[in-house]
């Protein structure tokens, strides 16, 4: 798949061009592979040689679509017997996902590993595949009513709840102009209750975790479940409504992953959310995100192949279902987080970084 589907240009300062050199340099040199489950030949059954397990990860444009996929070839490498194809739809309609799933149906895999965004519209290319006779392993959202041999999430509310109690760390105590220390601090918060259970859990979550007044004030939220209205402008009114705002909390990363990435805050605003993918690392070491909260997206195909083959092999007493981590990343801790996803991914960490960058202004912009 194109590199630039997932590595979309960066207009930053000239300046962030040396930390983000020796951001690489370090990953480059430190790259170790992560901590794997049990070996899956310990179960009582083998596979026969050429199993074919397809693993079908998001849009190609998705900022998490090849590390996702390469946690997969990160899993199966060391097996001979498993022969694994791994895919993703060239964009986010319903019928790219179904006619990818067609051909790969064709090819008579014997489990499929799935990425789910959007339950319904995923809901008859998954059909197709159990129908096929294949075990299918959904990753991402879950899609309700449908029978699949297991599913791997991300701890979205878990990791909510770490956002929420990390405030106080990510908003520290400041001095004022007069050199006075301010301890009172304030934010925005957008989220999406109700849109599905887990967004439900990841507001409830963040609020029973978040500091109360007077320490934290959350000067207003908006529900992006409840409108139309695109989240970039919800944030936009929100920041006109109170230009004291320090911090913007996204309980959804989507304001931040445009894939012309235009919508950009004005200083001294930052913003915090619930993602920890490569393209938000240069934003990161710029100060404009103040930290981010997110897994090791390797984690989540390693972990759907694993379930697959386990689940080929009737391995007795195997959890179903899995979820992965999420981990609080600031700037002074992307070096080493940057080596772990690197090597979740299996990737080489050149793959990850944006090095090229380009001068930009600051603006939020449609």
């Amino acid at each position: 798949m194109p590199r630039s589907g997932l590595m979309v240009g960066y207009g930053y300062r000239q300046r962030a061009a040396a930390t983000l050199t020796m951001l690489y340099l370090a990953v480059a040199a430190a790259i170790t592979g992560c901590n794997g489950s049990s070996d899956p030949r310990a179960a009582g059954r083998g596979l026969p040689a050429g199993t074919l397990i397809v693993v079908i990860g998001p849009p190609e444009s998705a900022a998490n679509c090849r590390p996702i996929l390469g946690g997969a070839r990160r899993f199966a490498a060391p097996y001979p017997h498993i022969q694994l194809a791994t895919a993703a739809p060239s964009d986010d309609r319903p019928e790219t996902l179904m006619a990818l799933c067609r051909d790969l149906m064709n090819q008579n895999p014997t489990a499929v590993c799935l990425y789910v965004e959007q339950p319904e519209a995923a809901r008859a290319a998954a059909e197709l595949i159990t129908r096929g006779g294949a075990l299918l392993v959904t990753m991402g959202r879950s899609i309700p009513g449908l029978l699949s041999y297991g599913h791997v999430e991300v701890a979205l509310p878990e990791a909510a709840e770490i956002l929420g109690r990390s405030l106080p760390t990510i908003l520290p105590a400041a001095k004022t102009p007069t050199g006075a220390t301010r301890t009172q601090r304030s934010y925005v918060l957008l989220h999406e209750d109700g849109r599905d259970p887990t967004a439900s859990d990841c507001y409830t979550r963040f609020l029973a975790a978040a500091p109360a007044p007077p320490e934290f004030t959350r000067l207003t939220e908006r529900n992006a479940a409840q409108t139309s209205t695109p989240p970039e402008r919800l944030i936009e009114q929100m920041l006109t409504e109170f230009r004291s705002a320090e911090l913007v909390v996204t309980l959804t990363p989507q304001p931040w992953l445009g894939a012309e990435q235009r919508f950009r805050l004005l200083r001294p605003s930052r913003f915090v959310t619930l993602t920890a993918v490569p393209r938000l690392w240069p934003r990161l070491l710029l100060g404009e995100a103040a930290a981010l909260v997110g897994p090791l997206d390797g984690e989540i195909g390693y972990a759907a192949t694993e379930l697959a083959v386990q689940g080929l092999m009737l391995v007795p007493d195997a959890p179903r279902r899995r979820f992965v981590r999420c981990e609080l990343v600031t700037a002074d801790r992307l070096e080493d987080f940057a080596r772990r996803y690197a090597a979740a991914a299996g990737m080489d960490p050149g793959e990850l970084l944006p090095l090229s960058l380009a001068p930009t202004t600051q603006g939020a912009s449609p």
